[in-house]
């Protein structure tokens, strides 16, 4: 089966997500292990453990958009679009390894340094996060293009924490 990842645009998105990674871990101090190879499919990213006690922390669903955070919150009216699959295997991972499920954005063209949004999307405690909408919906299939008409979930980037991108420091 041919993966994005084996494309030059899903290497480039790869290169993105690892960034995002060491700006999550810069930024919490946990550490960020990815779940996914090249070549392989699985529903989600990775897991974040806390370096000291060893507990994960989250299952992690990683995103890179060519956006800033002003078209998102004007354009796609402070939403992240996600399938909804991927949210249900978030919610189903975090449940099992009794953890929280994140959802962690790398926005390509941010000129301000901190262009990673790291979103708390559901916790066993909380729940789904508010203001998260679900709707079918004819959206991007891919990295490389397509068409998708699925069932898709809206999640609002208010809760988000913006991280600051350590590539831009060196």
């Amino acid at each position: 089966m041919s993966l994005d990842i084996d494309t030059e645009r899903g290497r480039e998105t790869l290169e993105y997500e690892r960034r995002a990674a060491r700006a999550l871990e810069r930024a919490t101090g946990h550490r960020y292990f990815a779940g996914s190879k090249a070549g392989s499919a699985w529903p989600l990213d990775a897991v974040v453990a806390d370096p000291v006690s060893g507990d994960l922390v989250a299952v992690v669903e990683q995103k890179t958009r060519s956006e800033t955070v002003e078209r998102m919150k004007s354009v796609h009216g402070g939403t992240l679009i996600l399938s909804a699959d991927k949210v249900r295997s978030g919610i189903v991972g975090a449940d099992l390894l009794g953890c929280a499920f994140w959802v962690l954005v790398y926005l390509r063209d941010e000129p301000d340094a901190h262009r990673v949004v790291l979103i708390d999307v559901y916790n066993q405690q909380r729940g789904l996060l508010p203001g998260i909408r679900w709707e079918r919906t004819k959206t991007r299939a891919t990295v490389n293009g397509g068409e998708a008409h699925r069932l898709n979930c809206y999640i609002p980037l208010l809760g988000g924490r913006l991280l600051r991108d350590a590539e831009d420091e060196k």
